[in-house]
């Protein structure tokens, strides 16, 4: 799956659980994800996922799961969004 490739999830609004570990995308690709706000978990492992997807992942208000291992987000951002969001597991590791 690529970013251009997740334009084609966009009408399934309803979905609860996302898995894209180990695809191409990026932090594009999360932005394109936003109409989907019943997102109750993400998987982001092992994507070119960076720090400049945290806004994007901080809009998903349902989000109770995020799991970015081994992607480019630092530990820094990741702690800036567990501060805004202190109910969102997230499971991360460089």
């Amino acid at each position: 799956i690529t970013d251009e490739g997740l334009v084609e999830l966009q009408p399934l609004k309803g979905l609860t659980y996302l898995r894209l570990a180990d695809t191409a995308i990026s932090d594009v690709g999360v932005r394109s994800l936003q109409s989907m706000q019943q997102l109750r978990t993400l998987v982001l492992d092992r994507t070119s996922v960076s720090d400049k997807a945290i806004t994007a992942l901080a809009g998903f208000s349902r989000l109770e799961r995020l799991s970015v291992i081994s992607t480019s987000i630092s530990t820094d951002e990741i702690a800036k969004l567990a501060k805004e969001r202190p109910r969102l597991r997230i499971i991360h590791s460089n």
